[in-house]
């Protein structure tokens, strides 16, 4: 029983990061243009990393749709996900690529006013 138990497990987990990273990949590479705008990130920069999303999630399906997957194959899909967070907070903590801060994204979201959700939301206020 916890080997069927394990196997499903694995395969949700297959699949449901094959869903989320797929997701992520088609609304970097469909949505560049917009998210550029709001995240003040390179158009090319978000592009480039959807497409890298691409053959991660083709693999993440194949192995998800496998009885018994190898271990060294699992391993390697677990590697590769932490490499992609490592990644992340490299480029991100080496000023390469400043993404905007929140408090703008605020103002952006609320029409472009000074005064930030989260701060009306502390007073009480509704921010209308």
């Amino acid at each position: 029983m916890q080997h069927v138990l394990d196997r499903f497990t694995l395969r949700s987990s297959l699949l449901l990061d094959a869903a989320v990273s797929g997701v992520t990949g088609l609304l970097l590479l469909a949505g560049a243009g917009p998210l550029h705008r709001s995240l003040d990130l390179p158009t090319v920069f978000l592009r480039v990393s959807g497409a890298i999303l691409v053959p991660f999630v083709i693999v993440l399906i194949v192995l998800g749709a496998q009885d018994h997957p190898a271990r060294s194959e699992i391993r390697s899909m677990i590697a590769l996900n932490l490499l992609w967070t490592a990644g992340s907070f490299i480029v991100l903590l080496s000023g390469q690529i400043e993404p905007n801060r929140p408090q703008r994204d605020i103002r952006h979201l609320s029409g472009g006013r000074r005064r930030s959700l989260c701060g009306a939301a502390i007073r009480g206020t509704r921010s209308a």
